[in-house]
């Protein structure tokens, strides 16, 4: 995305949504995926779930911000999310050990 003279990366994470598959690369996969996207450069970051990127306090602060995209970027945001999906899907695979 182009904001006046600055590139901005986006990102649509998808949340991960794993509790009825299961085959033998799966841990692997994961792996390889949260590698992936630790590695995205991610400016501006969304996922079908609202509250986890925060989009109702966004938009409300885009109403008063001096750019209306400065809310909106959010790389630290993006790393928590991340990390909290790896978190809780490692939680999941362990307690159904």
């Amino acid at each position: 995305m182009r904001d006046e003279n600055r590139d901005l990366n986006v990102v649509s994470a998808c949340p991960l949504r794993v509790d009825r598959v299961h085959y033998a690369e799966q841990a692997d996969d994961f792996d390889r995926s949260f590698h992936v996207l630790r590695g995205l450069p991610a400016d501006i970051w969304v996922t079908s779930q609202a509250r986890a990127w925060g989009r109702y306090r966004k938009f409300v602060a885009r109403d008063t911000a001096k750019k209306a995209v400065d809310p909106f970027i959010d790389p630290e945001g993006f790393r928590d999310y991340v990390d909290d999906a790896e978190t809780s899907l490692r939680r999941r695979r362990c307690t159904k050990r």
